[in-house]
């Protein structure tokens, strides 16, 4: 088996990577990985081409902050016959079993072409979860198997490369929220099932942590574009988004003892891509 593995980075240094000390660590005759940069500091891009030089690993510079789905998808159209996309984010803890497990999972299971891992954040099972139309429900625990109704996060997750050639790649109309669970959806929706095998990975979410109101209305309003994209294929899909975030302005109200949530519009998607729109 081939794993293409991409790992995308936004203003870190590659060199203080836990993910890629662990990845690096893998048989290099089976793994090749792509650092997908981007990052907006420019001191933090050249220090990272320096770094992938030295270390002989594939760099792809995106000049600037360009979502997840453009980065994703530079490593996808390079994927070889036969070959798997295996995704990381840049703040997961990988296990060194994870490729043997994945191994394990695809030759016990080689009619299904998407594998996922359990992924837990702050001691809760975060993916898979069970999908109920475009609702994601979390689950206390899952056991490995063989799954018709369940989404996952990107994080960890393995793609055959003809999922691809059939589905086709990540919507780069998404940002960054739900592009996971979209294209599962799109999966899910040509009957096919997914794979959960017996990994564990530990996973940490910036999302949590509301550290100044000018990057949470940022962070807010990316989210209020990405939902509307996944949410709009349906009536039923439009009530649950204009529920979901009144809820989450409301909550946001309270958080911030401001009342600026319920007057940001969804204009995302109007402007340029770019730097300020980061994680």
């Amino acid at each position: 088996m081939k794993f293409e593995c991409a790992i995308v980075f936004y203003n870190t240094l590659c060199s203080e990577s836990t993910v890629l000390q662990t990845l690096s660590n893998f048989d290099s005759t089976k793994i090749r990985l792509h650092v997908l940069d981007n990052s907006t500091q420019i001191d933090c891009v050249e220090k990272n081409i320096i770094y992938c030089c030295n270390t002989n690993l594939h760099y792809i510079n995106m000049k600037g902050n360009r979502g997840l789905a453009k980065a994703y998808n530079e490593v996808a159209r390079l994927l070889d016959k036969g070959s798997w996309l295996i995704l990381f984010d840049q703040d997961t803890t990988i296990p060194a079993t994870y490729l043997l497990q994945l191994e394990k999972s695809i030759l016990a299971h080689s009619d299904i072409r998407i594998h996922v891992p359990i992924v837990i954040a702050q001691n809760r099972c975060i993916s898979p979860a069970i999908a109920k139309g475009h609702r994601i429900v979390a689950k206390k625990e899952f056991v490995p198997g063989i799954y018709k109704d369940i989404s996952a996060i990107n994080s960890g997750t393995a793609i055959h490369y003809s999922v691809f050639k059939e589905i086709g790649y990540y919507c780069e109309q998404i940002f960054l929220d739900y592009l996971d669970h979209y294209f599962l959806r799109e999966y899910r929706m040509r009957g096919y099932n997914i794979a959960v095998f017996a990994c564990v990975l530990q996973q940490s979410f910036s999302d949590q942590d509301h550290t100044s109101l000018e990057s949470t209305m940022k962070r807010f309003e990316i989210y209020l574009h990405d939902f509307h994209i996944y949410c709009m294929d349906s009536s039923s899909g439009k009530l649950y988004y204009f529920v979901k975030i009144l809820c989450r302005r409301i909550k946001l109200c309270f958080v911030y003892h401001n009342i600026v949530f319920l007057m940001i519009k969804n204009s995302f998607g109007d402007k340029a891509e770019g730097e300020k729109y980061g994680k």
